[in-house]
Protein backbone atom coordinates (compact mmCIF):
# COMPACT_ATOMS: atom_id res chain seq x y z
CA UNK A 1 0.00 0.00 0.00
CA UNK A 2 1.33 3.42 -0.93
CA UNK A 3 1.45 6.31 1.47
CA UNK A 4 -0.91 9.21 0.93
CA UNK A 5 1.99 11.41 -0.19
CA UNK A 6 3.11 8.80 -2.73
CA UNK A 7 -0.43 8.56 -4.12
CA UNK A 8 -0.73 12.36 -4.43
CA UNK A 9 2.71 12.61 -6.06
CA UNK A 10 1.85 9.86 -8.56
CA UNK A 11 -1.41 11.59 -9.48
CA UNK A 12 0.33 14.92 -10.00
CA UNK A 13 3.27 13.61 -12.02
CA UNK A 14 1.01 11.98 -14.60
CA UNK A 15 -0.74 15.32 -15.11
CA UNK A 16 -3.86 14.86 -13.00
CA UNK A 17 -5.34 17.67 -10.95
CA UNK A 18 -6.40 17.07 -7.35
CA UNK A 19 -9.00 18.77 -5.17
CA UNK A 20 -9.57 18.09 -1.47
CA UNK A 21 -12.88 16.37 -2.23
CA UNK A 22 -11.31 14.21 -4.92
CA UNK A 23 -8.52 13.16 -2.56
CA UNK A 24 -11.07 12.36 0.15
CA UNK A 25 -13.30 10.37 -2.18
CA UNK A 26 -10.49 8.39 -3.83
CA UNK A 27 -8.09 7.75 -0.93
CA UNK A 28 -9.64 9.06 2.28
CA UNK A 29 -7.13 11.90 2.47
CA UNK A 30 -8.53 14.48 4.88
CA UNK A 31 -5.67 17.03 4.82
CA UNK A 32 -4.55 17.32 1.22
CA UNK A 33 -3.04 20.74 1.89
CA UNK A 34 -0.66 19.22 4.46
CA UNK A 35 0.56 16.67 1.91
CA UNK A 36 0.96 19.41 -0.69
CA UNK A 37 2.99 21.42 1.84
CA UNK A 38 5.27 18.43 2.51
CA UNK A 39 5.79 17.80 -1.21
CA UNK A 40 6.63 21.45 -1.77
CA UNK A 41 9.14 21.31 1.12
CA UNK A 42 10.71 18.30 -0.64
CA UNK A 43 11.19 20.44 -3.75
CA UNK A 44 8.18 19.54 -5.88
CA UNK A 45 6.81 22.54 -7.78
CA UNK A 46 3.04 22.45 -7.37
CA UNK A 47 0.58 25.02 -8.69
CA UNK A 48 -2.69 25.88 -6.97
CA UNK A 49 -5.74 27.36 -8.64
CA UNK A 50 -8.93 28.37 -6.88
CA UNK A 51 -11.92 26.92 -8.71
CA UNK A 52 -15.66 27.13 -8.13
CA UNK A 53 -17.66 23.94 -7.60
CA UNK A 54 -21.20 23.27 -6.42
CA UNK A 55 -21.67 21.90 -2.92
CA UNK A 56 -24.29 19.29 -2.04
CA UNK A 57 -26.90 22.04 -1.72
CA UNK A 58 -26.16 23.45 -5.17
CA UNK A 59 -24.38 26.52 -3.83
CA UNK A 60 -21.14 27.62 -5.47
CA UNK A 61 -18.05 27.17 -3.30
CA UNK A 62 -14.40 27.94 -3.94
CA UNK A 63 -11.81 25.19 -3.46
CA UNK A 64 -8.13 24.64 -4.22
CA UNK A 65 -7.14 22.52 -7.20
CA UNK A 66 -3.53 21.36 -7.27
CA UNK A 67 -1.45 20.38 -10.30
CA UNK A 68 2.21 19.93 -11.09
CA UNK A 69 3.87 23.18 -12.14
CA UNK A 70 4.48 23.42 -15.87
CA UNK A 71 8.23 23.84 -15.38
CA UNK A 72 8.54 21.27 -12.61
CA UNK A 73 11.44 18.89 -12.35
CA UNK A 74 10.07 15.42 -11.79
CA UNK A 75 11.80 13.29 -9.21
CA UNK A 76 10.72 10.55 -6.87
CA UNK A 77 9.70 11.51 -3.35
Amino acid sequence: MKTQAEWVWNQLKVGKKITPKGAMDERGIMRLSAIIYDLRQAGVAIDMEIIEVPNRFGQVCRVAEYSIAKKATLFEV
